[in-house]
């Protein structure tokens, strides 16, 4: 049974994969996934083969028809019978002497872009987990055309919309950083529209997405809108319901050619109360494709840093306690909530592959036995209110005459609540050094920026002469890790001689319950033996072929293998961790290897039942 293998090149960015090189293709490789369970995925890779006599693939051949579009950065896809199986870009063109005629090339999935690309990660306190990989992913999508994504420091670019109200917000809940923005609309088509003011081309096709949540209880149930719009009409909508909880409206759209000014509007259907967390836009070849999960953890604080967003990304799915992070076939970057494999379709096995179509490799190892299970979180700890988070020293400080003084603060740990200092309780300015003379603090004004982590305090003299900050001192409530790391611990029934520890420590997460169930079912589930088992395919028929096309990783598969006495004896539902795909020109053969573990009973659900009030985590 043959297959039609076909490679295609994006030399100009726009997604459509208009470049054919599959008579080129000598030989090719696929793999997409994990290595081991509980590990998260790894960088998709694709290593391609081509042959080069004349120096069609050669970088830096001017006379070549591709030149100068075929380089590192271009998409590349591969489809069998139509299918996608892998989506990615191209990261080194190697051309060695000592192999005539022929080129390598290697390509990663976003995985791989992600890997590279450096974010700052900013403050979040109670933030689900898919919001904040969704909100990681933003960050790491090149040229962002919103100015003032979360409000820092005002409304610019903000303005309220058909009657709709924008205002700053440095109370109640808040995405990112201390602030919001609260709009409040009266209406149908009431809201926000945000101008774009960068460097924004008519014509030009772009993502944007918001974050939202209802401010009240009335809010809750009506219908945001996030509309992407110029002068001449609207280019794209898109909806969700809003609830308590931050959700992200995501559209895309192309403004049209002839405008001369470019929105983002964020309206209602009805009379709503709502808060924007964030508003975010790019250029629609920079937008990374995904679907995410929403989760099931909250992380309580999230501090801000410098992090490579594929080990933020990474971190965060791993810390939901079952979650995985992956990039499917069509290029799309999944995040799968830890309870994804006991859902929908997950139920249901996609396929049954037996002892006719394979011959099946089968190992056990000493090293899949657990017998005890530690899991580290962490725990936060809540300081007294207006508590003095922060003083100054050394002091005085000279503010000259008509200048500024400017004081970029670290708190030394988190804080929430945090006081605008007020002059004369939190911060004195005098007319000498010593703190004598007369009190200037009427001459003075303070803009002041909490971060969480710490926060920045900007001192204007207003008059012709120096004066001086002679104390300064924060209020807020401090937000520590607690000094003693928490620890859960379970020791399943039976665990067998030589069974090893499966030790596991988390930054984010910080709850106990959902710890101890963690711990509880991971002993559970690794104290009895399980198999290690590759499923190698070859399209020797129909059947096979259909699965080899069309599965994914985490779907679900039937093995059988139980013929004959000396054989592996498998019967068994299991899920795919990693594909693993040989490929060769045309219609030709093609290779897969699933790597697969067994499929587990639910993990455990969160009872919300009011019937006994309170909630418990069940295995």
């Amino acid at each position: 049974m043959t297959v039609t293998n076909t490679v295609t090149l994006d030399l100009d960015g726009d997604f459509t994969y208009e470049d054919t090189i599959t008579s080129d293709v000598l030989s090719g490789s696929i793999r997409r996934g994990r290595n081991r369970d509980l590990s998260q995925a790894n960088v998709g890779t694709l290593n391609l083969v081509l042959r080069n006599e004349d120096g069609r693939y050669s970088p830096l051949n001017s006379s070549s028809a591709i030149y100068p579009d075929f380089h590192p950065g271009i998409g590349v896809r591969v489809t069998v019978d139509s299918q996608n199986r892998f989506t990615g870009f191209v990261r080194a063109i190697t051309q060695n002497p000592t192999i005539q005629h022929s080129v390598r090339v290697e390509c990663f999935d976003w995985l791989g872009i992600l890997g590279r690309t450096d974010v700052s990660q900013p403050l979040m306190r109670d933030v689900q987990t898919g919001i904040y990989i969704n909100r990681i992913a933003d960050l790491a999508e090149v040229s962002e055309l919103v100015t003032n994504p979360r409000f820092r420091d005002d409304t610019t670019n903000y303005a309220g919309l058909s009657g709709g109200t924008i205002t700053r917000m440095t109370t109640g809940k808040t995405l990112e950083g201390g602030t919001a923005g609260r709009v409040v609309s009266g209406g149908a088509s009431q809201g926000v529209r945000y101008t774009i003011t960068a460097a924004t081309a008519a014509g030009q096709k772009v993502q944007a997405s918001v974050y939202v949540w209802a401010d009240d209880d009335a809010s809750v149930g009506d219908t945001c809108t996030l509309g992407i719009t110029d002068n001449l009409g609207s280019r794209g909508t898109a909806t969700v319901t809003l609830s308590h909880l931050p959700q992200r409206i995501t559209v895309s759209g192309t403004y049209d050619a002839g405008s001369t000014a470019r929105y983002l509007d964020v309206t209602t259907t009805t009379s709503s109360n709502f808060r924007i967390g964030v508003l975010h836009c790019v250029a629609f070849s920079n937008a990374i494709p995904r679907s995410v999960d929403a989760g099931v953890m909250f992380f309580g604080y999230v501090g801000p840093r410098r992090v490579r967003a594929l080990s933020a990304i990474q971190q965060a799915a791993e810390e939901e306690l079952g979650g995985l992070v992956y990039v499917d076939r069509s290029g799309t970057l999944v995040f799968e909530e830890r309870d994804h494999r006991w859902e929908s379709d997950h139920l249901t096995s996609q396929g049954t592959i037996d002892e006719a179509m394979i011959d099946l490799t089968y190992e056990e190892s000493i090293e899949d036995l657990v017998g005890l299970v530690e899991v580290d979180f962490t725990d936060w700890e809540l300081g007294d209110p207006l508590t003095t988070i922060f003083s100054l020293f050394p002091v005085p400080r000279a503010i000259s005459p008509n200048g500024t003084l400017t004081l970029n603060i670290d708190y030394g740990a988190f804080a929430r609540d945090v006081v605008k200092p007020v002059a004369n309780t939190d911060y004195t300015i005098n007319a000498n050094r010593d703190g004598g003379g007369a009190d200037e603090s009427g001459n003075v004004t303070l803009a002041f920026e909490d971060y969480g982590g710490g926060a920045q305090a900007i001192f204007t003299n207003t008059v012709a002469r120096t004066v001086f900050l002679t104390t300064f001192g924060i209020r807020g409530t401090p937000v520590r890790i607690a000094s003693d790391t928490p620890e859960v611990t379970y020791t399943p029934t039976g665990a067998p001689r030589f069974a090893s520890k499966l030790a596991l420590n988390y930054s984010l997460m910080d709850s106990r319950a959902h710890a101890d169930s963690w711990a509880t079912y991971l002993g559970d589930r690794y104290v009895t033996q399980r198999e290690r088992l590759p499923v190698a395919l070859v399209n020797k028929t129909a059947a096979m072929t259909t699965q080899q096309v069309s599965r994914e990783i985490s779907d679900r598969v039937t093995i059988t293998n139980d013929n004959t006495a000396y054989s592996a004896k498998v019967n068994g539902a299991y899920y795919i961790d990693a594909i693993n795909e040989q490929i060769s020109a045309g219609a030709t053969l093609l290779l897969t290897t699933w790597e697969v573990v067994p499929v587990d009973a639910s993990m455990f659900i969160l009872d919300s039942s009011a019937l006994d009030g309170a909630d418990v985590l069940a295995v």
